[in-house]
Parts: C-alpha cells; sequence; structure tokens
C-alpha cells in the first residue's frame, strides 16, 4: 500500500475563472459536519440546534480569518508583508488552527455577552465537532501536498508526482514522510477523547480547556516531522505556540475546578443552563 503516489491536481474543477479547490471542498465539509455534530450537542445541553446555526456565519468568517491570519504569521510572514495581496489567499496555503481557535473564542464569547448565555458552557457544546471538522481538512492538506514531512527513504510515505501540488519542487517525484495523514488521525483520536468525555465532565469549560491541551500535545509531537522551519531553541512557531497554550490551559482548568468546587456545583444545569449567564469570576 505504502509509498502512495498522488497524483491528484489540487484543483478539482475548473469553471472559466473559478476553480473548485479539494481543499475548499473538504473545508466546507469539514465545517458542515462540525456544525451538525454541534447542532445534536445543544439540543442534548440545552442550547437548542438554532443557537449553533445563529452562531455559525460568525464562527465560519471569522475562524477563517483568523486561522490564515496565524497561517501567514508562522510560514514566511516576512513574504506576505511585501505581497499583502495574498494574505487572505486561502487557496495558495492553508490555515493555522491555532488562528481559528482564538478567533472563535473571542467570537463565542462576544456571541454569549450579547445573549446573555453561559460562554463555558456553550464552549464546551461546540468543541465536539471541531476535531472531527478538522480531519476533513486534513484530507484537503493530503491532496494539496501541503504540511508534509521530511523526505524519508522509509515505507510509510507519500510520493507526490502533480506538479500543480503545493509540495517543494525538490520533493516532487521523491518520498516524503506524511505528516498531514498523520495529522489527519490524531484529529480522529482527539474527536474521540472529546466525544466519549462529554458526557463525563460537569465542570464548565474543562472540556474545551482538555481540547485545546489534546490538539496542542497533538501539534507538539507531529511538527517534529513536519517540514517546517526552525524559530527558537529547536523548535518551530507551532510547537512554542502549543507550549504556550498549554501552560495557559493547565491553571486555566485548576481555576474552573476550584470556581466549580467552591460554587457548589451550583452551575450544574437543572432545567435551562443554557440561558443561564455564567457568573462572574
Amino acid at each position: 500500500m505504502f509509498p502512495v503516489h498522488i497524483g491528484l491536481n489540487p484543483v478539482l474543477l475548473q469553471l472559466g475563472p473559478i476553480a473548485l479547490r479539494w481543499y475548499g471542498l473538504m473545508i466546507g465539509i469539514g465545517i458542515a459536519v462540525g456544525l451538525w455534530i454541534d447542532a445534536r450537542e445543544a439540543e442534548r445541553t440545552g442550547f437548542g440546534k438554532e443557537t449553533v446555526y445563529a452562531l455559525a456565519t460568525w464562527l465560519i468568517v471569522f475562524g477563517i480569518v483568523g486561522g490564515r491570519l496565524y497561517y501567514v504569521i508562522q510560514n514566511n510572514f516576512g513574504y506576505y508583508l511585501t505581497h499583502p495581496q495574498y494574505i487572505l489567499a486561502t487557496w495558495q496555503g492553508g490555515m493555522a488552527f491555532y488562528g481559528t481557535i482564538v478567533a472563535g473564542f473571542i467570537t463565542i464569547g462576544i456571541f454569549c455577552w450579547r445573549r446573555h448565555l453561559n460562554f463555558w458552557r456553550l464552549m464546551d457544546t461546540l468543541v465536539v465537532g471541531l476535531p472531527l471538522g478538522q480531519a476533513f481538512g486534513r484530507v484537503g492538506n493530503i491532496v494539496n501536498g501541503d504540511i508534509v514531512g521530511y523526505p524519508t527513504k522509509g515505507w510509510f510515505a507519500f510520493i507526490y508526482t502533480n506538479p500543480h501540488s503545493f509540495i517543494a519542487p525538490q520533493y516532487l517525484n521523491h518520498r516524503v514522510f506524511p505528516a498531514n495523514l498523520v495529522e489527519l488521525f490524531l484529529s480522529l483520536l482527539v474527536f474521540a477523547v472529546v466525544w466519549v468525555l462529554r458526557t463525563h465532565i460537569q465542570v464548565p469549560g474543562l472540556l474545551s480547556v482538555i481540547y485545546v491541551i489534546a490538539y496542542s500535545i497533538t501539534q507538539f509531537g507531529v511538527f517534529f516531522v513536519r517540514d517546517n522551519s526552525i524559530t527558537l531553541w529547536g523548535l518551530k512557531q507551532a510547537q512554542l505556540t502549543a507550549i504556550v497554550a498549554i501552560l495557559l490551559c493547565i491553571p486555566l482548568g485548576l481555576y474552573l475546578i476550584n470556581r466549580y468546587r467552591r460554587q457548589g456545583n451550583k452551575n450544574q444545569p437543572p432545567s435551562s443552563p443554557a440561558t443561564r449567564s455564567a457568573p462572574a469570576a
């Protein structure tokens, strides 16, 4: 089975000046599947699927913008400073999910503030479908030939043969470690963890914290085999971001647990938790 030869053109369909790309298609499918999972979860947690649909457009727009901007920052930022017209050109590169997470956090916060909803419980509801949506996005990365690993002589490898793929020209028709495939499997693993824990964790916000920590751990590990430039201390930009995210999430998780205990489980949803604002910290 391996090595796998990938000769697909990143452009799935060309209609005049309009190009339908594999990456955009898979991102769209990932968003649709993630929202479907979140809508079902919102019914269980008391928010209702209408809340998810009302928030969806804002999350999609700002999530894509945030993910793209962080991608620009961690991938040859100097180039984009001199070519600003390509900053939002997602079809000529990809997105970095940490930017999507930050943008989503802010967007959900504003949404909850305006509608007087419990921020942390809504975060826990929406985070369930997130890693599954990521997995579909990784399929687009595989077709694109981006987020690949270093050249390898091993059997576990991809060989990109299409000259229009995003892989570096010197790696075309050569074996590279399939870091994008590894990330797909890791996204599915994180989804399984979040899916199982969603009915067992009572502390508001803790599921979201666990997701960010789990995602950060996978990113820290996989970037050792991804062909990205070193930034500091032998680590890459995403690895440094992962360390910062973990260091922020651990005390945040402990704070949420302690607050929940101090309040005597008052945050536990009796009848309509979704419409109850989170208590002031």
